[in-house]
């Protein structure tokens, strides 16, 4: 149990230092990891956004709702499939999710500056291995 504790007060950490220096601290977690999605992806649909984020897609779609009428997202029916519809960024959500990077990358380089390249480095991949091998528990 310690190790998921310490693994969460790390995230946590990592989110209040990220928050605190947001432009957009009224958004919530859940909204800047969908934006997140759709920033890595360029566009996707909200079924991949619930596999990426392992979510369920009902909480997904409320909060690609919000931030639709947030103006950080614009929704358009696939014309391939016109039950689902296409997400991407409007300008204001890209730039609201370029400065989450930018401090996330800032918070990562500072709580990490303790290690020496090779350490972070060997951290870093370890995570990763740890990362696949629980997706795969999971999906069992």
């Amino acid at each position: 149990m310690i190790l998921v504790h310490r693994l969460s007060a790390i995230t946590k950490d990592g989110w209040r230092y990220t928050r605190n220096r947001l432009t957009h601290p009224g958004l919530t977690n859940a909204a800047y990891d969908v934006c997140g999605i759709i920033w890595q992806s360029g566009s996707t649909n909200q079924d991949n956004i619930a596999k990426a984020l392992k979510m369920d897609k009902s909480s997904v779609a409320k909060v690609v709702n919000k931030c639709v009428n947030d103006g950080l997202i614009e929704r358009r029916v696939n014309p391939s499939n016109r039950r689902e519809y296409i997400l991407t960024l409007t300008p204001e959500g890209q730039t609201v999710v370029q400065e989450l990077v930018d401090i996330v990358e800032q918070w990562m380089t500072e709580a990490l500056s303790i290690l020496s390249d090779e350490e972070r480095d060997q951290f870093l991949n370890l995570v990763e291995r740890v990362s696949v091998h629980t997706d795969k528990m999971n999906q069992i």
